[in-house]
Parts: structure tokens; sequence; C-alpha cells
């Protein structure tokens, strides 16, 4: 599980998205989707890799991340990345 930033402005730069992958799943949360998904091979084993959405909940959350301040209440200032493998 990663985190992921999709604000543009990552606060920490391990953030940004690594992948393909990643970067079309932030794209899509952008887009209005709910969650991304793809089953993949990695090394011969498949995974589920999935991208989901931490939105923007409420406006106080700026008062703490000023840098959210332009974001609507629930446009996603972030992902979380999953990569689970399939037995």
């Amino acid at each position: 599980m990663r985190l992921l930033d999709a604000s543009g402005e990552p606060i920490n730069d391990s953030n940004v998205a690594q992948d393909e992958f990643e970067r079309e799943g932030i794209s899509k949360l952008k887009s209005g989707k709910n969650w991304h998904e793809s089953i993949v091979s990695e090394k011969g084993k498949r995974h589920l890799r999935v991208v989901t959405p931490i939105p923007v909940v409420l406006g106080k959350c700026t008062m703490c991340h000023e840098n959210y301040k332009n974001f609507k209440q629930g446009e996603p200032i972030g992902a979380i990345s999953y990569n689970i493998p399939i037995r």
C-alpha cells in the first residue's frame, strides 16, 4: 500500500505516482471515477492493483493543509495505491 499525491503539489516527493498504473489511476480519479483496478503479472505471479481516492472531506481540512483550499469538497487530493498478490 502506498500513499499518492493527486494535488500536483506533493508534500513528500515519495508520494508521486511511480508507474503508468498509478498515473492512470490518479487521472481517472480526478475525472470522477471511484477507483481504478487491474490484474497484472509481476515476476510470474498475478497481483490485483487498485487505486482509491482520498478526497477533501471538510472545509476544516484546509486549517492544517492550506494547499488544498482551492479543491472542492469530495475532490481527490490523494489516493491509496494497493498491490495485492493473488493466490
